[in-house]
C-alpha cells in the first residue's frame, strides 16, 4: 500500500470528522425545521461515503467498494429532498420519481452486483449526472424575488458547490 493511498485515505476521514463535527452542532443547535432535517439527511450521507470510503481505499476486498456506494446511490434523492427544502417549493413530480426511481435501482444493483460493474458505474454516472444537473437546472432558473436575499445567497452558494462538483 502506497504512500498516496494513505494520504487518501487520511484526507477523506478528515473530510467525514468535519462532517460529523458538524452534524455534532447541529444537533447541539437544533431547530427541527424541515430544512434542517434535510441538511442533516445530506450531511449524514455524505459523512458516511467519506468513511466508509476511506476504508475502502486501504483494503482490496469488494465489499468495502460496494458499501462505499449505498450512501453514494443516495446521493441524487437526498440532494433532491435538501434542494426542495432550500427552495421551499417542490421539485416537479418528473424529477422526484426520477430520483426515487433511479435509487430503487442503483441501490440493490449495487449491493447484489458483485461481477462486472461497469456496467453499473456507466448507468449510475448517468443516473447522477442527469439529476445534479436538473437540480442546477432549476436552481439556476429560480424566481428570484421568491427568496429573500440571504435565502438567495445560500442557494447560490449551493448552486455554486453543485457546479463545482458535477
Amino acid at each position: 500500500m502506497g504512500f498516496e493511498t494513505w494520504t487518501d485515505s487520511i484526507l477523506t476521514w478528515l473530510g467525514a470528522a468535519g462532517v460529523f463535527s458538524y452534524i455534532v452542532y447541529i444537533h447541539q443547535q437544533r431547530v427541527r425545521s424541515n430544512l434542517e432535517g434535510k441538511i442533516l439527511l445530506l450531511l449524514y450521507t455524505l459523512g458516511t461515503l467519506f468513511l466508509v470510503r476511506g476504508f475502502s481505499w486501504l483494503s482490496d476486498r469488494p465489499v468495502l467498494a460496494v458499501l462505499t456506494f449505498v450512501p453514494a446511490t443516495l446521493l441524487p434523492l437526498v440532494m433532491t429532498l435538501f434542494v426542495e427544502a432550500m427552495m421551499r417549493r417542490h421539485a416537479g413530480l418528473a424529477l422526484k420519481v426520477f430520483a426515487a426511481a433511479g435509487a430503487v435501482v442503483f441501490v440493490p444493483w449495487n449491493v447484489l452486483d458483485f461481477g462486472d460493474r461497469s456496467l453499473f458505474f456507466t448507468g449510475f454516472r448517468t443516473y447522477a449526472l442527469l439529476t445534479f444537473g436538473w437540480l442546477g437546472l432549476m436552481l439556476v432558473t429560480r424566481r428570484r424575488k421568491d427568496h429573500a436575499p440571504i435565502e438567495n445567497r445560500h442557494i447560490d452558494g449551493f448552486t455554486a458547490v453543485l457546479a463545482i462538483g458535477f
